[in-house]
């Protein structure tokens, strides 16, 4: 269930419209799957624990 999604005005208009009464969508349901997001950058593991090395000895 998807209600971020209807924040956006012209979405929530769109909805609106295909109901013959009048009312206020609360939420969207959506079957099936998405189009792929794109990936979050993420940092290498061996580069976080170099840096928490390096701040480890420099706060001895």
């Amino acid at each position: 269930m998807l209600h971020q999604a209807l924040e956006w005005p012209d979405l929530r208009a769109r909805v609106a419209d295909t109901s013959p009464y009048r009312c206020a969508p609360q939420m969207l349901i959506r079957i099936g799957c998405g189009p792929a997001g794109y990936p979050t950058p993420r940092h290498h593991a061996t580069t976080l624990l170099e840096q928490y090395d390096r701040h480890a000895t420099t706060t001895r």
